[in-house]
Formats: C-alpha cells, structure tokens, sequence
C-alpha cells in the first residue's frame, strides 16, 4: 500500500489552530482546499475557560461537512 492509499486511513481527525483575530475560522476550510473534519482547536489567552491550563479549546464547525 503506498503513502497516499495509507495516510487517509491513518488520519481520521486532523485540526487546525486558530488564532485571536484571526479571519480564516469565519471561511470554510473548503475554500481553502483544506478539509479538517470539523474541528479546530482555538487558541486565546491562557486563564480563558480551556481545556486544561494551555489556553487551547476545541471548537466543533457546525458549518463544515464532516
């Protein structure tokens, strides 16, 4: 089995880290030719109510075909 065939089995979630002020979580990933399973992980200050002390939280995209 090459890479190609192998990786989307391997990859069932993939995220992508969004940042303050950023302007690409109000797009689509599919605009970007990037599909990430509806999923980001969202970054803001640390002390923000998170997942854990990191300052990360994940964000499900009810926008986005799974």
């Amino acid at each position: 089995m090459s890479l190609i065939q192998y990786f989307p089995i391997q990859v069932t979630d993939s995220y992508r880290i969004v940042r303050k002020g950023d302007f690409v979580p109000h797009l689509p990933g599919v605009v970007f030719g990037y599909e990430y399973n509806g999923k980001e992980v969202y970054y803001y200050e640390p002390g923000m109510d998170s997942n854990g002390a990191s300052g990360f939280r994940m964000c499900e995209r009810k926008d986005i075909k799974k």
